[in-house]
């Protein structure tokens, strides 16, 4: 591209600076008068005058905004929204503050930023390299009704949610959970785009909130909508949660709060996070797939859960016609594009029970018409449901250091990495298709062992095939990495800071793997008796 063409085709950027000004003087929004933003009401004007491709530059202080309000039955309402290819910027963490203000609309969820995923303004709906950054964000819940109030919520390519500190996060309703930061790579329903790329949070803080919630609250989500569970699943490309620093306090370890959610993606990436003193350290997955994803180089201490993967799940019910099968394999056709995929796991209920049953999809024939694996005798035509299965097509958790809770409760599940296979029953099909866990460290806080804390280090349910290799345990329960439902299992080289091997453990069969150390002392064994 020449030069001419290059200046023709990009966006100018704006640069605006806004302060919280002492003086009546309205400002003219460069760096030596900048606009005065006192109220809510005041910056959510002058932030409604920008156009896309706008950077903010917020002075130091406390500024407040409306934000974005998305109520129950879906209406959304915005103070002020933010636009494609603009760069909040405050001035530093803990310098510049925004503040959530007026949240009182009963069981409304509020972000400080956000946006309409389905404004008819283009420029709105989809903000593509928007970036939020280098600012505190006061989601202000003890100051608020009863909602849910939270910090950002983006949907874009290339968009950046990156040194933002988070606090007073939370809800206070009893219908509405809370999801404190949200980076949306995948809508299956919007009129615009369904996935985006490249988009994430990084080097983020979130700290303790002022009040207690009322339900479950997620801190840094990365995914599709939160609470859309339908059968047509869309999958952003490339998206990460890296770098991030997660430490609620003592005074919440015990809620029920997630630290970081990541779904709906091809090559997502978890990687560099510090995550304290909680309950669920992540990523957690449960009504979303995932098609491939690398969990590598995380720090959890005293949680109760450090990755945790509840598959296995269904989504909505989508009615199916044309359900028939023929003894070889089932099809049937969809009302509209379910997204489908070879291999994918889905659930069939129809014909009075006779198609029921958990199947594979073998063929995609079009957007509507699909094969899957049913070799019963000839049946149908006739109409049934179909369910997707939500799971994860390929996984690898490595280089991560999971210090566990101290406890010695059974009312709290401990485990390290933990990967559930839902509602299904006995597989094949399987919820889940590769997963390798390597080199991760899994120890009680501060290596304290022998005291009979509750705990495993690994348990793997529902997996096609899964590779556990060299990873240093030490917790106190026997049999600490355990397998049940799953395919091709291979454990290598697993064992304790002093040395000895662990060997998996297989539920299905109360018995323990062997390996290739194993092997070779029962083979050394064998030798020296056959010398006789």
């Amino acid at each position: 591209m020449s030069l001419i063409d290059a200046l023709l085709l990009d966006a100018h950027r704006i640069n605006v600076w806004i302060a919280v000004r002492t003086d009546s003087n309205k400002g003219c929004g460069t760096q030596s008068d900048p606009y005065n933003a006192k109220t809510a009401e005041q910056l959510d004007a002058i932030l409604n005058t920008l156009p896309a491709y706008t950077t903010v530059h917020l002075g130091p202080g406390t500024f407040k905004t409306k934000g974005v309000r998305i109520e129950s039955n879906g209406t959304i309402t915005a103070g002020c929204q933010i636009k494609r290819g603009w760069k909040l910027i405050g001035s530093g963490v803990q310098v510049t503050t925004l503040q959530l203000d007026g949240a009182t609309t009963l069981d409304a969820h509020y972000y400080a930023v956000g946006h309409d995923f389905e404004d008819a303004d283009e420029t709105i709906a989809l903000a593509d390299h928007a970036e939020v950054c280098e600012l505190t964000i006061d989601c202000n819940l003890g100051g608020s009704g009863t909602v849910a109030c939270g910090a950002v919520r983006l949907k874009g390519n290339h968009t950046r949610i990156r040194r933002v500190m988070i606090v007073n996060w939370g809800t206070k309703s009893t219908t509405t959970p809370c999801v404190a930061v949200a980076s949306v790579i995948s809508d299956p329903n919007s009129t615009l785009t369904d996935a985006v790329a490249d988009a994430g949070i990084e080097e983020c803080v979130a700290l303790a909130s002022d009040t207690a919630s009322s339900r479950e609250c997620t801190l840094f989500h990365v995914g599709n909508v939160p609470g859309s569970e339908q059968v047509a699943e869309s999958f952003g490309r490339n998206p990460f949660i890296r770098n991030c620093h997660i430490d609620p306090g003592d005074a919440l370890k015990d809620a029920d709060i997630k630290a970081m959610v990541m779904g709906s993606c091809i090559q997502g990436k978890v990687e560099g996070n510090q995550v304290h003193r909680l309950r669920t350290g992540g990523p957690f997955l449960d009504n979303q797939s995932i098609r491939s994803i690398v969990v590598q180089s995380n720090v959890y201490r005293d949680v109760a859960y450090g990755t945790l993967w509840d598959v296995g799940q269904l989504s909505s019910a989508e009615n199916v016609t044309g359900l028939e099968r023929d003894g070889a394999k089932g099809w049937f056709t969809a009302a509209s594009d379910m997204r489908l995929i070879v291999g994918d796991r889905i659930k069939i209920t129809g014909g009075s029970g006779a198609f029921d049953g958990i199947f594979e999809v073998t063929k995609v024939n079009s957007a509507t018409e699909y094969e899957y694996s049913d070799t019963r005798s000839s049946a149908g035509p006739t109409t049934g449901n179909l369910y997707k299965v939500f799971g994860i097509d390929n996984a690898e958790v490595k280089d991560n250091v999971i210090e566990l809770r101290e406890s010695t409760s059974g009312s709290l599940p401990i485990m390290g990495i933990h990967i559930v296979d839902g509602v299904l029953p006995a597989p094949p099909p399987y919820s889940n298709g590769s997963v390798r866990v390597v080199r991760n460290q899994i120890h009680y806080v501060n290596w304290v062992i022998g005291n009979g804390y509750s705990g495993r280090a690994i348990q793997i349910r529902g997996v096609k095939n899964v590779q556990v290799q060299d990873n240093t345990v030490n917790v106190d329960p026997a049999n600490p990495i355990r397998d049940q439902r799953n395919g091709q299992v291979g454990y290598f080289n697993n064992r304790t800071p002093e040395g000895t091997l662990i060997r998996g453990y297989k539920e299905d069969t109360n018995q323990l793997y062997n390996e290739l150390e194993t092997d070779a002392e029962d083979a050394l064994v064998l030798a020296l008796f056959n010398r006789r």
